[in-house]
């Protein structure tokens, strides 16, 4: 996946990834399913005030495996240039809202993206994991906010520098679902879909905030 695209912009609606990543914004699962028996899906992704990266990429694929999907925010990604929905002081973050086909579907990892000049690092969880949730027709589907909080490592030089994120998952619905109605009106009926960390058993999606 290009970090960086050299033409074209994000500026409003589900961004599958950047401009140019063809197949993630084309594919059937991009959020732009245009079948009358489409449900949504409505996910936030977030970084804590002292956390910057340049992209993150949420991995979603059909339980059967059959198809992938990812939700993506351009955090420092020039081309990325959606309005964020949350900017407090403690974080900001996009709550992105996708049209899907029904059926079964589970998150499995994630990108956290840096890009510097020439240099592009890319951290994701070295195992896949389950957050299983349910597309029905014309119903909404939350599975949370994901919020990314930075690792920090130690170069050759003993210097602190970033070393990927983990990220916190938990239930702000009431917020969020209030923001993903302003952007899709036909939202009515919504299902809650938020994973339990301590059942997912990832140390990289945590409900609270630690030090790694």
């Amino acid at each position: 996946m290009v970090a960086l695209a050299l033409v074209g912009c994000v500026e409003s609606g589900p961004a599958s990834g950047p401009p140019l990543a063809f197949d993630e914004n084309t594919s059937p699962l991009s959020g732009k399913y245009s079948g009358s028996d489409a449900g949504y899906l409505v996910m936030t992704l977030a970084a804590r005030s002292d956390t910057s990266y340049t992209a993150y990429d949420m991995a979603f694929r059909t339980k059967d495996g059959s198809a992938r999907g990812s939700v993506w925010w351009g955090q420092t990604n020039m081309f990325d240039r959606r309005k964020l929905d949350i900017d407090d002081g403690q974080e900001k973050a996009i709550v992105d809202v996708r049209r899907l086909p029904p059926g079964d579907y589970e998150i499995v990892n994630f990108d956290v993206d840096l890009v510097g000049g020439v240099a592009r690092s890319t951290w994701r969880s070295k195992k896949d994991f389950s957050i299983p949730f349910t597309i029905a027709p014309g119903r909404a589907t939350y599975v949370g906010e994901f919020l990314a909080v930075r690792i920090n490592g130690k170069n050759f030089f003993g210097m602190t520098v970033p070393n990927g994120a983990y990220f916190v998952l938990a239930d702000k619905a009431e917020r969020e679902i209030a923001l993903a109605k302003q952007k899709e009106p036909g939202i009515a009926e919504v299902t809650s879909a938020v994973g339990d960390p301590k059942i997912i058993g990832n140390p990289l999606i945590s409900d609270h905030i630690y030090s790694p």
